[in-house]
C-alpha cells in the first residue's frame, strides 16, 4: 500500500507538520477518472523506487504524468535553510540534464512558493515569475505553460517549502486546475517519502543518534560507486581479454553502471540539500554554558575574549575549552569550529546567551 493510500497527515517533519489544504479521501473524489488513476500509479511507483533508486523515484513521477498531460519539462527541487535550492532530477527536450543548484532571491519562483505556500500556474502572470527564475535544460525555448507545486511542512503556522516539482509545456493552455491540485497532491506525498526519516524521528519511531551522520552518508554513497565501477571495468576487461564473449552480458553490465551513475548523482544532490544534524548531535552532548562557549569560538573569539564576553576568569573559559574538546573528540581548539560551523553558516547557530 502506497503512502497516498494510508493515512500519514498530521505526522511531523522535524519541528514542523507536513500540511494539505484538504482531507486526503475528500480532495482525491475530486479527480477524474483518469487523473485518479495517474496519481494512483504514481504512488505505487514513487513507493516502489522510495528505498531502490532514487532516480528512477523521480523519473517514474514525470512518466505519469506525462500519460494525462504533455511535460516537455520537468524538475524536482530540494531546498535548503541557506536559500540553495538543489536539483537532484531534471528532464528537457526528451532528455536528462545533469543535476545542479541554484541560489534564489526574493523575486523569483521559490519565493513566491514559500510566501503563498500553494502551487504556482504560468496563467497566474503569464510566465513572468519564470522568466526571473532557474533555468535548465534547452535554453532555446521558453515554457507556455507550467504548474509548480511546493513540498510543505508547518510549524505553529510558520510555513516552510522544503522543495517542489515542476512541470513545464512548450504549448500553451496545456494545463488546467484539476492538474494543480493533481500535482500539489503528489507533492505532498512526495515530502512524506524524502523526509521519511525525519517524520519517522519525530514520532519516537527511530531515535535521532541511529541515522547516519552526513559524513557517513557520503561515504557510503561512493563505495556504493566504487564497487558498481568495479564490476563495470571487471567486464570490459573479460570482453577485452576474450574470456567473456556475450556481448548482451556486458552491455547490461554498462547499463546498470550507468543507472547506478545516475542514481548516485540524484543521491549526492539529496545529501548536499539535506541539512548536516551532526553539529547539532556535538552541540547536544555540552551544557548550556558549553554551548555558548562552544559558539563564541565558532565564531573566532580567543579564550581571552570568551572570558571577557561571559564575564568569567581565562583559567574558567579554558576549563570549559577542554572540556569541548574532550566532548568532540578533537584536540584542538580549531577542530571545534570546524565540526560547528555550518550550524553558523546556514543560520543554525546558537544564541550567545549571558549566563551565570
Amino acid at each position: 500500500m502506497g503512502l497516498l493510500a494510508t493515512v500519514f497527515w498530521g505526522r511531523t517533519v522535524g519541528d514542523y507538520e507536513i500540511s494539505h489544504e484538504d482531507t486526503m479521501g475528500r480532495q482525491f473524489r475530486l479527480f477524474s477518472p483518469d487523473v485518479a488513476s495517474v496519481i494512483r500509479d504514481t504512488d505505487r511507483k514513487m513507493s516502489h523506487f522510495a528505498k531502490r533508486n532514487r532516480f528512477e523515484l523521480y523519473n517514474s513521477i514525470r512518466v505519469e504524468l506525462n500519460k494525462v498531460w504533455r511535460v516537455d519539462s520537468f524538475c524536482i527541487g530540494l531546498r535548503r535553510a541557506d536559500n540553495a535550492v538543489f536539483y537532484p532530477y531534471n528532464f528537457d527536450d526528451g532528455r536528462n540534464f545533469p543535476p545542479n543548484f541554484n541560489v534564489y532571491g526574493r523575486n523569483g519562483l521559490a519565493a513566491w512558493l514559500q510566501r503563498n505556500g500553494r502551487p504556482y500556474w504560468f496563467k497566474y502572470d503569464q510566465g513572468a515569475l519564470l522568466a526571473n527564475g532557474h533555468r535548465f535544460g534547452n535554453f532555446d525555448k521558453s515554457a507556455r505553460d507550467a504548474v509548480v507545486a511546493p513540498m510543505l511542512a508547518d510549524n505553529d503556522g510558520h510555513r516552510r517549502v522544503l522543495g517542489s516539482i515542476g512541470m513545464y509545456s512548450y504549448q500553451p493552455d496545456t494545463y488546467d486546475s484539476e492538474t494543480v491540485s493533481a500535482l500539489g497532491y503528489i507533492a505532498a506525498a512526495l515530502t512524506l517519502i524524502l523526509f521519511h526519516e525525519r517524520v519517522e524521528s519525530s514520532t519516537g519511531e527511530l531515535d535521532a543518534s541511529d541515522l547516519p551522520t552526513y559524513s557517513t552518508l557520503i561515504i557510503e554513497l561512493i563505495d556504493r560507486f566504487g564497487g558498481d565501477l568495479e564490476r563495470a571495468i571487471q567486464s570490459v576487461d573479460r570482453a577485452i581479454a576474450g574470456i567473456e564473449t556475450d556481448m548482451a552480458h556486458v552491455r547490461g553490465e554498462l547499463s546498470g553502471f550507468r543507472s547506478a551513475c545516475r542514481n548516485l548523482q540524484v543521491e549526492v544532490m539529496e545529501a548536499l540539500a539535506s541539512p548536516n544534524t551532526e553539529p547539532a548531535r556535538l552541540m547536544n552532548l555540552l551544557t548550556p554554558r558549553e554551548r555558548v562557549v562552544a559558539n563564541l569560538i565558532a565564531h573566532g573569539f580567543a579564550n581571552k575574549q570568551v572570558a571577557e564576553r561571559l564575564h568569567i576568569s581565562e583559567l574558567t573559559a579554558k576549563t570549559h575549552t577542554s572540556r569541548i574538546l574532550k566532548k568532540f573528540k578533537a584536540k584542538q581548539r580549531s577542530e571545534i569550529a570546524t565540526k560547528i560551523s555550518s550550524m553558523v553558516q546556514f543560520g543554525g547557530s546558537f544564541e550567545m546567551i549571558e549566563q551565570p
